[in-house]
Formats: structure tokens, C-alpha cells, sequence
């Protein structure tokens, strides 16, 4: 079970023993469902904890995919869908791409830590994104973006990573059942049913029952239920795309400091036609020592070279962004910093002022963003 058995088990007994909250509805009833669902809306992550997982995301490349881009011209580097087609032949030959990510959830903020361990990124590539109070930064290999409350999070994907938070953490403690806030799309329970062997199906529908999504698990004698499996049922028009998007949930423990009831250790999410699967297990969910809440050293962005966590930082590119204005600078030859921009202006916020420059920057702000991204997107449209 390793260390999230050794931490979590021993934090849960008490809860367990006292059997945790219990609904007043029959086990099974559409009623009891609605309670499980209310229950799920209103539950928000802890503060003052520290959850690790292990990810391996694995992307599944068709041969014809690679062949019709071959066909259209895509070889040639000129070509505009020349890198898309690289891209596949990367995915075809590391098809699997393992990482680590530490989220640290505080009282005013959040930080989360991820290690990408791919054979295809070398060397190995760490990411590390903050925000605490007005605090936010993101470091990347070799860059640095800094920037505070006085813009919005969207500009620079930090509510896409919060989103994502709660998003991941939802499925290990509520199986991915109730509305996180913010959705696009708001589920209501529509049908229960528990057989007598004690397993137990639920479906829940938008309003205008356009997307339904169908949970299968088991109800215990404590009355508590163990999803073990969700899937995207039906999805009209625009959304066809996300009928057969599922997730499987395995390896029961008790919530702990996540919440009194069983959760489950590993889910597994599968997009069938993006060919992407993802498993997400947790290693440890533990409590933050008081001392480590106000740890600045953890909190403020490496400008001096050091990091609290990675050691020695080199930060060759550097942006700090506030109330509207953006300061860019480089590390030069003698490890001093050269203004290469002290005056950019909000360019993200005028519709006709891209240019491939500023797409470089961003692609080099957002790598890690990209497929949260994609997560959060497919979770909310359904």
C-alpha cells in the first residue's frame, strides 16, 4: 500500500470506528443518491495538507493517423502540419510518460510540484507553480514568470491548475460524483438502483438530459458506496465526442484526511478518441507542519538562484508581470540580468496584438498547462 497506506490508515481509525456521517435515506434510493450527489457538490479540499501522486499518462498513435499526414506532405519541415506529425511520431515512440506532482494546499494558496520522468524529455524536466496570497509564479526549465492578484488568473492558466486541483482530488474522494463549482454543465441525480447482492448503479443527467453519465459500484453494510466505474452514457450533437469517456476507480482506503468515507487510491481516465489514457495514484496524503505553512523559502520564486526544493536554479529567461505591464530580462554572459523589454504593456488583453513572439513566450509558459487543460475541459463539458 506504501506510504499513503502507512499515513492514511493509521489517520483514518477514528473515523472508521465511529463509521463517519451517515445519510438518512434509504441505501440505494434515488434519495439517498441526491444526498451522496448534495454531499459531493458542497465537499472542498482540505487546507494545511500535502497530496503526492504518481501519473503515467499513455497516448495511443494509429499508424494510419501518422500515414495520412505522410500523404498531405507533413515531412516536409515546411509543411504546417509538420509538427503535429513529429509529435505523433514522438507519442508512437514513448508512448508513456510518467511523472510525479505534489500539491500543497494552504490556507490563502496553493504550490504544485510536478517531475515529468519520460525517457523522451531529457534531461528530466521539473515545473513548479505557485500562488499564495497576492503571490503568483511559474518556474519552467529556464524560465521564470512572475506575476501577482492585480491579473487575473486566467491569463496565465493558474485557475486552469486550481480547477484541476479540485478536479483530481474529487475523483480519488467522491469518485467524480457532484458539480464542481464553476462547471459548465450542472449534473442532477435521475435514477438509482441497488441489487441484493449490494451493487449499486446511479445515473445523473443534465437537465435537458442531453449528457448522462452512469456510475456502478457497491454499497457496504456501513451504507457508505464505493464507485468503482463512471462513464460518459450519452452525449448528443456537440458533445458526441465525449460518449465512452470513463473512469475506473480501484484500491479502496479510508479517506482520512480527505473525508470519512472509502476512497479510492488509483482512477484511471480514458478518452477513446484523443487516445489518451491516464492513471493517477496516490502515493501519501499528509498534514502540513505548522512551521512549513509560512515557509517563504517554499513560497517565494528563485530570483536569487536558489530553490528551496530543486537546489541551484539557472533562470535564463525571466518575466514579471503587474497591473498591466510586463518587464522581460535574460541572463547574460556573466551571469548578471539584461532588460531586454522593460515596458511591454498588457498584450494578452488586446485581440490584435499577437505575434509569433508572443505565442513563444506563452508555449513556454504553458507546457505543463496543456493537458490540464485538456482535463478540465472534457470534465466540464460533460
Amino acid at each position: 500500500m506504501g506510504r499513503f497506506g502507512a499515513g492514511c490508515v493509521l489517520l483514518c481509525v477514528s473515523s472508521l470506528a465511529s463509521g463517519g456521517a451517515r445519510l438518512d435515506a434509504e441505501p440505494g434510493s434515488l434519495e439517498w443518491f441526491q444526498e451522496i450527489w448534495d454531499e459531493a457538490t458542497a465537499w472542498k479540499p482540505p487546507t494545511g495538507v500535502t497530496i503526492e501522486y504518481d501519473i503515467v499518462e499513455r497516448h495511443t498513435v494509429e499508424q494510419s493517423q501518422i500515414d495520412e499526414l505522410v500523404l498531405k506532405g507533413a515531412s516536409d519541415l515546411t509543411h504546417p502540419h509538420h509538427s503535429q506529425l513529429v509529435n505523433l511520431l514522438q507519442l508512437q515512440r514513448v508512448p508513456e510518460y510518467p511523472s510525479k506532482q505534489v500539491v500543497t494546499l494552504l490556507a490563502e494558496g496553493w504550490r504544485v510540484d510536478r517531475d515529468c520522468l519520460a525517457e523522451g524529455l531529457t534531461p528530466e524536466q521539473k515545473w513548479e507553480t505557485v500562488a499564495e496570497g497576492t503571490s503568483r509564479w511559474q518556474l519552467r526549465p529556464g524560465s521564470l514568470l512572475i506575476t501577482d492578484k492585480s491579473e487575473p488568473d486566467e491569463h496565465f492558466g493558474f485557475d486552469n491548475e486550481l480547477a484541476a486541483i479540485d478536479l483530481h482530488l474529487r475523483e480519488h474522494v467522491w469518485f467524480g460524483m457532484g458539480n464542481q463549482s464553476g462547471a459548465a454543465w450542472r449534473f442532477r441525480p435521475e435514477s438509482s438502483k441497488l441489487a441484493s447482492d449490494g451493487s449499486w448503479i446511479g445515473v445523473v443527467a443534465t437537465p435537458d438530459r442531453g449528457i448522462r453519465k452512469q456510475f456502478s459500484g457497491r454499497i457496504d453494510s456501513e451504507g457508505d458506496v464505493f464507485v468503482s466505474r463512471a462513464e460518459i452514457i450519452e452525449a448528443r450533437d456537440e458533445h458526441a465526442y465525449a460518449v465512452g469517456q470513463s473512469w475506473e476507480f480501484a484500491e479502496p482506503v479510508a479517506g482520512g484526511i480527505l473525508g470519512d468515507r472509502t476512497i479510492g487510491r488509483r482512477v484511471t481516465w480514458r478518452l477513446p478518441p484523443a487516445g489518451i489514457t491516464r492513471t493517477q495514484t496516490l502515493v501519501s496524503v499528509s498534514s502540513i507542519p505548522s512551521s512549513e505553512t509560512k515557509n517563504y523559502a517554499l513560497l517565494d520564486p528563485p530570483l536569487n538562484g536558489q530553490n528551496a526544493l530543486r537546489g541551484d536554479v539557472s533562470v535564463s529567461q525571466l518575466r514579471e508581470v503587474a497591473r498591466g505591464r510586463e518587464r522581460r530580462s535574460v541572463e547574460d554572459d556573466a551571469g548578471g540580468r539584461r532588460v531586454v523589454d522593460a515596458d511591454a504593456g498588457a498584450w494578452w488583453r488586446q485581440s490584435d496584438s499577437w505575434s509569433p513572439k508572443h505565442l513563444g513566450w506563452l508555449v513556454a509558459g504553458f507546457m505543463v498547462i496543456l493537458i490540464v487543460v485538456v482535463r478540465v475541459w472534457t470534465a466540464r463539458r460533460p
